[in-house]
């Protein structure tokens, strides 16, 4: 009987593995064509071609070698589970998650398939379905502190907020200085009024870590203050994260249509589609998207790399950059773009003032600055943070700080910003032209 270490198919896979992690594809799929000659029905080649495949590039490719993995082998989970991540990857979520239930129920008891599967429910935005599978893992391994930790946020995330900070107690009891653990605790804490619990958690987190800005963004909230913006690292961690599934949840999950929207407003001002264009905050292009092919530059600039990754794959933007905005709108030469555009931007810059005027600056005169807030309700501050951490503006406050920029003409449109948990976030969009 052949053992891992003298199956010849297996050495093989070995081989092609290390070549796939060197980058040397040709050579990789030399090997990998000596194995399926070897064993042309062995599920193992096909699970080793769909990761040659994926490394290649070609993800059409991957999936048919994941499938005839899977056809080959229809009580065996492996191959089964790494096709529910592959349709996960690819946004395919309908048929991901019937793959990850056919891998669960081929393989009950296996803690490994089980957190794949629960990767793929978060992957295709699916909590309900990761507590369930994550509860099996803590019946067959009790005291497994990484499963114990995400169903106390999954549940804070469908807004369990009682059980999820009942299921935090021990979790930060055990290990109170871990700091994820405590801040996730305080972020619950404050969604459930809880704020003398949140004050405790994030007093703590400072006092081990005085100058992390993330930690301070919090006590203060926790406070009941307003902190003037988000701190730079905490916005990039959440759309870094947020990169792989944004458009689909975005569009289709939230209805979100501003970048369209916006794009329109553009157009009906330039309709020769003339025009040099920041598109300040880019995310994944999709105001690049909607606009089209334009005569002059598009040049998009964003916190996170992983956003702008996957702008770049548009192929519609003359220049990327990453970094902070407002450092990229004072490195902006005077008057160097016709439409400065931020859809849903400034929702997580929070304070406008240093912003606007440096926009207005960057743009010729004659020259547009369109976006998209929040609205703030009658009554409330100029500057209101939204349980969802996002920030809502008073009209009269935006419209004070365009004025002040110089800006002559300011309109603003009602618009629903997206739909979430059945809500409507109702804002607007401000289409501000800067004086002639």
């Amino acid at each position: 009987m052949s053992t891992p270490d003298t199956d010849p198919t297996m050495q093989h896979l070995r081989a092609v593995d290390q070549l796939i992690g060197q980058g040397a594809l040709l050579a990789a799929a030399t090997q990998l064509d000596e194995a399926a000659r070897a064993a042309p029905g062995d599920p193992r080649v096909y699970l080793m071609g769909a990761r040659m495949a994926e490394a290649a590039g070609r993800p059409q490719e991957a999936l048919a070698y994941l499938r005839r993995a899977a056809g080959l082998s229809p009580q065996w989970a492996a191959p089964v589970t790494e096709l529910a991540l592959l349709l996960a990857r690819q946004d395919r979520h309908t048929e991901a998650l019937a793959a990850a239930r056919q891998a669960v129920a081929l393989a009950p008891d296996s803690i490994d398939v089980l957190h794949r599967a629960i990767h793929v429910a978060h992957q295709t935005l699916n909590p309900h379905l990761a507590l369930q599978w994550l509860e099996q893992v803590l019946r067959l391994d009790p005291g497994n502190a990484s499963a114990q930790l995400q169903v106390a946020r999954d549940l804070s995330q469908i807004g369990e907020y009682r059980q999820s900070l009942a299921a935090y107690a021990p979790l930060v009891e055990a290990y109170p200085a871990h700091a994820d653990i405590r801040l996730g605790r305080a972020k619950t804490a404050i969604l459930a009024g809880e704020h003398a619990q949140a004050r405790q958690d994030c007093a703590a987190l400072v006092a081990g870590e005085p100058d992390n800005p993330t930690y301070r963004f919090w006590l203060e909230v926790a406070h009941g203050q307003v902190p003037p913006t988000q701190p730079a690292a905490m916005t990039q961690a959440l759309f870094d994260g947020y990169a792989p599934q944004f458009d689909r949840h975005l569009v289709e999950g939230l209805q979100y249509q501003v970048p369209a929207r916006v794009a329109a407003l553009v157009a009906a001002r330039y309709p020769d589609n003339r025009l040099d264009l920041l598109d300040a905050g880019c995310g994944t292009g999709l105001l690049g998207k909607h606009l089209g092919r334009i005569q002059g530059a598009l040049v998009g600039v964003d916190l996170s790399p992983r956003m702008v990754e996957q702008a770049a794959r548009l192929q519609r933007y003359d220049q990327l950059h990453t970094g902070d905005l407002l450092d990229f709108l004072v490195a902006t030469p005077d008057a160097h773009y016709d439409v400065v555009a931020a859809c849903d931007v400034f929702i997580y810059v929070g304070d406008l003032t240093a912003v606007i005027p440096q926009a207005g600056r960057a743009i010729r005169p004659g020259g547009h600055c369109i976006f998209s807030c929040e609205a703030a309700q009658p009554g409330e501050a100029d500057l209101v943070l939204r349980p969802s951490t996002r920030y809502a503006h008073q009209l009269h406050h935006v419209q004070a700080l365009c004025t002040a920029a110089g800006f002559d003409d300011t309109t603003f449109e009602p618009a629903t910003i997206r739909v979430e948990d059945g809500e409507r976030i109702e804002g607007y969009i401000v289409v501000a032209r800067k004086a002639a």
